[in-house]
């Protein structure tokens, strides 16, 4: 496995109007199949910029312990406790794949390297393909019963302890000690990791409400995959 390097960079971070002082933390810049993720952390917390087809971004503020989750394009957001969010938001995606099988590894190995730990959990997953979630309902073919290993490997940063939860939640993953920066199956890979840097000084770029967007109550479908209306039909309520 190919570890990533934590290297200081500098952030011009203008998506947002910014607020907080700045903090030491770390960017990550994630690629799964629905595009590129990256991530901010700080002491303040997380702000997340989701890929533009899943159109939401979302944070945490370690001041409040709150979590906003907003759409750039539709104009709306919505602001709840963090222990209601971590409980309420599920990922519909992840949900109709292979991750919903991951729950309990079945062993996990830590790496010790002088910038960090890195922990990969081992799981027992069946070989589901997305042609059985593509298929019509009452139709679908059967999905392969073999076994197949599963690999998720994560970060131990220095942040704080709900960083790791959030981004799990996120995806779909089991909530396991660290933030995950990849996720194979038989060597084909879910979640890569493409760049972890150090940032001396960062200020997160926090969400604030402009004119025209409009406060909504949270429900988890406002920033869900869109699937076809049989997978939707079968999936809720959640």
């Amino acid at each position: 496995m190919r570890y990533l390097i934590l290297l200081p960079v500098i952030l011009c971070l203008n998506s947002f109007p910014l607020e907080a002082a700045a903090k030491t933390g770390y960017l990550l810049e994630q690629h799964e199949r629905l595009g590129l993720r990256k991530i901010y952390i700080s002491d303040e917390g997380i702000v997340v910029e989701a890929p533009n087809n899943l159109d939401y971004g979302m944070q945490y503020k370690t001041a409040d312990k709150s979590v906003t989750m907003w759409s750039p394009k539709k104009h709306f957001y919505c602001t709840l406790p963090y222990t209601d969010w971590i409980k309420e938001f599920r990922n519909m995606y992840a949900s109709a794949g292979w991750y919903a099988e991951l729950s309990k590894p079945i062993s996990s190995t830590v790496e010790h390297l002088p910038n960090a730990n890195y922990r990969t959990y081992k799981f027992i997953v069946n070989d589901n393909t997305t042609d059985y979630w593509q298929s019509n309902f009452g139709q679908a073919k059967k999905a392969s019963t073999k076994s197949q290993v599963a690999l998720l490997t994560t970060i131990e940063l220095p942040v704080f302890s709900q960083a790791g939860a959030i981004v799990s939640r996120l995806y779909g993953l089991p909530d396991l000690r660290g933030v995950p920066v990849k996720l194979t199956k038989e060597n084909k890979a879910s979640l890569v990791t493409k760049k972890c840097s150090s940032v001396d000084r960062i200020t997160l770029p926090f969400f604030v409400a402009r004119p025209g967007f409009t406060k909504k109550q949270f429900n988890s479908q406002l920033f869900s995959v869109k699937f076809d209306s049989g997978l939707t039909d079968f999936m809720l309520p959640y």
